[in-house]
């Protein structure tokens, strides 16, 4: 259906994301029952919808270092910064996979996203939505 987003709501990736880097307008929408995901909806593609999550809801210990140079492009600052991590689903809940490696840093002062590649992280782009409970 049709979603309404206010203007101060509004993302803007000004690089796009991988593979998506045409589509620069995005909302982050809250699903009931949906736990700690959200949707990332592109305000320009109605088809195109990320599943999303705060990382550290599914890794307590993730922390994230982008480079000096995507922060540029955000105008971020630490205190400013929130991170998303996209979900891959599988066809088994088991299989679901979130990218940590390249995870959505978005300043929330302006609004401004990123999808920060990290230089220096043995994060992958496929670690398991379920982690082991080691």
């Amino acid at each position: 259906g049709q979603i309404e987003v206010a203007d101060d709501e509004v993302l803007t990736f000004p690089e796009g994301l991988y593979g998506f880097e045409k589509t620069r307008t995005y909302a982050l929408i809250d699903q009931e029952d949906a736990g700690p995901f959200q949707m990332l909806q592109s305000l320009e593609e109605a088809a195109l919808t990320f599943v999303v999550v705060d990382p550290v809801k599914i890794y307590s210990e993730y922390v994230a270092q982008p480079s000096p140079e995507d922060l540029d492009i955000i105008k971020g600052k630490d205190a400013d910064l929130r991170y998303f991590a996209i979900v891959t689903m599988g066809r088994k809940i088991e299989e679901a996979t979130l990218n940590l490696g390249a995870p959505l840093v978005i300043n929330r002062a302006n609004r401004l996203g990123i999808q920060a590649v990290l230089p220096d992280t043995d994060y992958t782009t496929k670690e398991p939505l379920l982690p082991s409970p080691e």
